[in-house]
């Protein structure tokens, strides 16, 4: 409303809300493997893993499911603690947070 008692109509817009796209890793705490997850069916992908101070410690492309077998045999490789696991499309970054026990 106006100072003068008036007031008008904001233009009508039109939403649209599309699937979010999520990186989801589990188990986590992992021990022995784990499952990423991307609701994305782009087969050109990188997933990389750093460790908390930002040191790569490893890095992959390929499909979701090579991306999947490839931090699954360099799981045993990562000393118990906390790193970074990030998963890019030719868009879009999707980062989470993995708890190695």
């Amino acid at each position: 409303m106006e100072a003068d008692d008036k007031f008008s109509y904001s233009k009508t817009e039109t939403l649209r809300f599309t699937t979010v796209k999520r990186l989801q890793l589990y188990p986590n705490p992992v021990t022995t493997a784990v499952i990423v997850q991307l609701n994305t069916s782009n087969n050109n992908l990188t997933s990389t893993i750093t460790s908390i101070d930002g040191k790569l410690l490893h890095q992959q492309r390929g499909s979701l499911q090579q991306l999947n077998n490839s931090i699954n045999k360099f799981l045993p490789k990562l000393k118990p603690g906390y790193y970074d696991v990030k998963v890019q499309d030719q868009k879009d970054i999707f980062s989470s947070r993995l708890v190695r026990h």
